[in-house]
């Protein structure tokens, strides 16, 4: 009922004055009105006892160190019309490699022509740069070619849109976490075409432990429309897992654990050397807490 957001601060207090509480007493209050989405306060400790304020809407947070936030999560609406026609239930098939921090594969996941959306929203093969770091250089450690892929939102009947609403039901559905498309990094399109591509052992978050930082990334998905022949699985430096994934497979790990804190080595991974053939995957990274208000960037 309840996501925890630690390192973030609510502006004002429009429920009323603010009142010293535990944050077990403060959920009871809040819990107890339908008004109330949320509460802020400021202090060392998350379970409080501190001066806590309740809100009505919590859309206006921002990271602040030593303040802590506590968001109501309700089920989804929308108004009638306002969406498209929910496809028929999917039964998808999740091989569990590892529980805790999660390492998943969901087996055909994306069929041919969900690939093609994905492919032809990438630009194609052939429009593909070589991949770049953050900070606009070339990694040695990434051998491969990328390019940005950006789902029209406002159009939820777009196949793009569709496809990328599961990725994130299925991440919701598995992890736990609160992710949802608004605010999200664009989904990446990556290419290994030629032998020896490859991604050496990195970390798509923070790989040093630490408690979760509102917006900070919690998980990630890769969807894999073309595999090698040989070559290219993804590898995991902790537990020696290795992921053999076939076409249409989406492979989600995550790297934050349910008390908050952050993984260290153990989502640390890499895509092993194509030895023949060629690989193309979709990548997108899942963060919490933000939204189109605040986003990732």
């Amino acid at each position: 009922d309840l996501q925890y957001l630690p390192g973030a601060r609510l502006a004002g207090d429009d429920l009323g004055r603010a009142r010293t509480m535990t944050a077990a007493l403060a959920a009871e209050h809040c819990l107890a009105s339908d008004a109330c989405e949320g509460w802020t306060f400021e202090g060392r400790s998350s379970r409080g006892r501190a001066k806590v304020s309740f809100r009505s809407t919590v859309g206006d947070y921002r990271p602040e160190p030593g303040w802590h936030t506590y968001r109501r999560i309700r089920p989804p609406t929308c108004l009638a019309g306002s969406a498209p026609e929910p496809r028929e239930r999917r039964h998808l098939d999740v091989e569990v490699l590892r529980e805790a921090p999660l390492v998943a594969v969901v087996r055909g996941f994306a069929d041919r022509a969900a690939c093609e959306e994905l492919v032809a929203a990438g630009g194609g093969w052939a429009s593909m740069g070589r991949a770049y770091t953050s900070g606009g250089g070339h990694s040695s450690a990434r051998r491969s070619y990328s390019s940005n892929m950006y789902p029209p939102l406002q159009s939820p009947g777009d196949p793009f849109t569709r496809l990328v609403g599961e990725m994130f039901s299925v991440t919701r559905n598995l992890t736990g976490y609160s992710v949802y498309p608004p605010g999200q990094e664009p989904v990446n399109a990556v290419l290994y075409k030629h032998e020896g591509d490859e991604y050496r052992p990195h970390c798509d978050g923070r790989c040093s432990g630490g408690m979760h930082e509102i917006g900070e990334r919690v998980a990630t998905s890769i969807v894999y429309c073309h595999v090698a022949e040989k070559g290219g699985q993804t590898s995991f430096s902790v537990d020696a897992l290795k992921v053999q994934p076939a076409d249409g497979d989406m492979l989600l790990f995550a790297y934050k654990y349910r008390n908050g804190r952050m993984t260290g080595l153990e989502a640390q991974h890499s895509g092993c050397p194509i030895r023949k053939g060629q690989k193309w995957i979709a990548t997108q990274w899942y963060r919490e807490g933000v939204s189109d208000d605040w986003n990732w960037e």
